[in-house]
């Protein structure tokens, strides 16, 4: 028996090209909302384009013939036994080990298309090479050359069926990387645009006062001593952005047409135009932090004075999930966090009272207080240290739909 199938490792059998193609275009839609907004706004669309679609296309492998090896070692070489009724006998003899060099994505020999019927093909895919193991009781020259012959072959039809449905994924990544970075560059513009309309000039943070009139925060005088006075200040920052925060809810009630249709993550980008019209800049979105990537995250001099979830509310166990996050996305150092939850759908009165009710039951929950009907301030502790505490205040709008 020169190959037996039993035995060897069969490729291009595990997985659907299609199921792969939609995972690359929803990685692909991700990756646009991973663009920061300052390369976003100054890149060429079609370089953006390029850079993500060279990122997320298929590079299906091809083989470098003259890396060619054959190689014979003596071992057990397995053959048919008559005498056992068609089971398996093996003997001592020589096997031959065929090995070739590729380029490309390795991956890609699990991968098959149903758009053709194609030979099967047999191989061990080691780093960049491509082992085969032939046997026989009785090989001769021109057996051996034809069984390596006839799945080089049937290697070579697979990956040549492959490339070419992967270059019509690569068209529709091509289109799909043109249409997510255009929505994104217009519900960023939407978003600016409706910031103007409401008639603030944007300011840099030290006229905070003059966008959103006397600040009672400031107003208010300190408690803190000498050495509290950096946490004192972090504090009246937090509580400043939560301020700027709530400011959206009344756009949401005054421009509903402009929401209705918005995702999670477009929402995400309008908090982000209206806080770096604040803050100068200093609101980043979907950036790394300790254990994960978060939402919104406004930092100054190397210190996070905000950092925050964005989530639809979908019911108590998503939403414990969501503290679940933000509790690993903050860092010892950090004291202070926020969720902000958008309803839409449900009733507004019941979701409010769930989220109180469902924060009270987090293991890590140690106090809080209902601060209005729709912002809540708690006090949890860090689940590595329980003597650490920290705030999180949960906002809760109701977004039109």
């Amino acid at each position: 028996m020169l190959l037996d199938e039993r035995r060897a490792d069969l490729l291009f059998s595990a997985r659907e090209f299609e199921t792969v193609g939609e995972q690359r275009r929803e990685a692909l839609r991700e990756h646009v909302y991973e663009i920061p907004e300052e390369r976003l706004a100054t890149t060429e669309e079609a370089e953006l384009v390029r850079q993500l679609v060279s990122h997320h296309i298929i590079d299906v492998p091809v083989l470098t013939d003259e890396t060619v090896h054959t190689t014979v070692t003596e071992g057990w070489v397995s053959f048919t036994d008559e005498a056992a009724f068609g089971g398996l006998g093996s003997v001592r003899g020589p096997v031959y080990w065929f090995q070739v060099d590729f380029t490309g994505d390795a991956t890609i020999f699990g991968v098959f298309s149903q758009t053709k019927t194609t030979p099967l093909a047999y191989g061990d895919v080691r780093g960049r090479t491509i082992v085969l193991k032939i046997e026989s009781k009785n090989a001769t020259a021109e057996t051996v050359e034809a069984a390596i012959h006839e799945n080089t072959a049937a290697i070579l039809e697979n990956l040549a069926c492959l490339r070419g449905v992967a270059r019509e994924l690569e068209n529709d990544l091509l289109q799909l990387a043109t249409d997510e970075v255009r929505e994104r560059k217009g519900n960023l513009a939407k978003a600016e645009h409706i910031v103007k309309r409401l008639g603030f000039r944007l300011r840099p943070r030290a006229d905070f006062s003059k966008l959103f009139g006397p600040d009672p925060i400031d107003d208010a005088p300190s408690q803190a001593g000498p050495d509290g006075e950096a946490e004192a200040m972090i504090e009246r920052d937090y509580l400043k952005i939560l301020r700027v925060i709530k400011h959206m809810s009344l756009v949401m009630e005054r421009s509903p047409g402009a929401f209705i249709d918005l995702k999670e993550e477009h929402l995400r980008d309008f908090y982000l135009v209206f806080l770096n019209g604040v803050y100068e800049g200093a609101a980043i979105g979907e950036t790394f932090n300790y254990g994960g990537r978060t939402d919104i995250l406004i930092r100054q001099n190397d210190v996070n004075i905000f950092i925050a979830e964005c989530k639809f509310w979908d019911g108590p166990v998503h939403y414990l999930e969501t503290i679940d996050q933000i509790i690993k996305y903050i860092s010892w150092r950090d004291g202070r966090a926020a969720i902000i939850v958008f309803n839409r759908n449900e009733n507004f009165s019941e979701v409010c009272t769930k989220i109180h009710q469902t924060t009270k039951s987090h293991p890590h929950f140690k106090s809080g207080t209902e601060e209005d009907s729709t912002q809540f301030r708690y006090v949890f502790v860090r689940r590595e240290d329980p003597n650490k505490e920290f705030v999180l205040t949960v906002q809760a709008f109701n977004v039109p739909h």
